[in-house]
């Protein structure tokens, strides 16, 4: 974060008569952040298993026929380039999927990061509040 961006959050959430230690723990937590992540034919069943993950594309199969968005959905994971963080394919995923499967292909497109924010960034931020 920069100087500013710091200095706007702590006006922003009213820590300025916090301690600089806590304001940098408060804006450090960690946060999942959606990454690009492509799928390809083989994910599901190396990341389900076979019997899973063979299922989830037989049932994408039969599903194409009906459903445009299963259909390209299909296309896109036999090119390699269904991303797992988007909206649409996270979407899909959970309503074709079990919750523990979805949330474990949806996981490879998420990662938890922080903040960096040091407690000198946050007490030079505070100068002049």
């Amino acid at each position: 974060m920069t100087h500013a961006e710091i200095r706007a959050a702590i006006v922003a959430n009213g820590w300025q008569g916090e301690d600089a230690g806590e304001i940098a723990a408060l804006l450090n937590e960690p946060k999942v952040v959606l990454v690009e992540c492509m799928a390809e034919l083989g994910t599901p069943m190396k990341y389900l298993g076979a019997e899973a993950g063979a299922a989830l594309l037989d049932q994408m199969e039969a599903l194409a026929a009906t459903n445009p968005t299963v259909k390209w959905g299909l296309k896109l994971l036999e090119r390699g380039a269904l991303d797992l963080s988007l909206d649409s394919t996270r979407a899909m995923l959970d309503e074709l999927l079990p919750v523990d499967a979805a949330t474990v292909l949806k996981g490879l497109a998420e990662q938890t990061v922080t903040a960096g924010v040091t407690v000198q960034q946050v007490i030079d931020a505070m100068e002049g509040i």
